[in-house]
């Protein structure tokens, strides 16, 4: 995977590559990203952690794959409440370690499939980094900005 330059103020304009950041095919649409200030910290997996919200061109696979996700992730949370709902009712105190697992599972779960299959992104000054894309993304990248914005291994 490669990493790739943007400008804050042409993303929030919206001239980024029509090309989606993950895949490398047209984009179809966009998906919502936290740009961490520290990537590769603790706090990067927490929520709420330190950074801001951008829109990253996404194709419709994607998209498909990020929204299966969160369905999954509201998923385990539903089954983890209920199952706390039921246990606290029926005072059966076995319940609560498992309800508490698949509250801390889905988030874990989640997490990672978001990590494995999404990309990074992390504020440096007046730049943008988005890592763990896709080539032909880093190459619009670096049409748009030169080539000395866009990083592909090997090179």
């Amino acid at each position: 995977m490669a990493q790739a330059a943007i400008r804050t103020r042409d993303l929030e304009a919206g001239r980024v590559p029509e090309v989606c950041a993950k895949t490398g095919r047209a984009a179809t649409g966009t998906v919502r990203t936290t740009a961490q200030r520290d990537p590769g910290s603790f706090r990067e997996i927490l929520p709420g952690g330190r950074g801001t919200t951008i829109e990253l061109p996404a194709s419709a696979s994607a998209i498909r794959l990020l929204n299966g996700i969160r369905a999954r992730f509201v998923g385990w949370i539903v089954v983890g409440l209920v199952l706390l709902i039921v246990a606290f009712a029926a005072t059966i105190k076995i319940l609560y370690p498992v309800a508490i697992g698949l509250l801390v599972g889905g988030y874990i779960e989640a997490t990672w499939a978001r990590y494995r299959n999404w990309v990074g992104a992390r504020i440096d000054g007046d730049e943008i980094w988005v890592s763990r894309a896709h080539a032909d993304f880093c190459r619009s990248a670096g049409r748009i900005y030169g080539a000395g914005s866009s990083s592909e291994p090997g090179s």
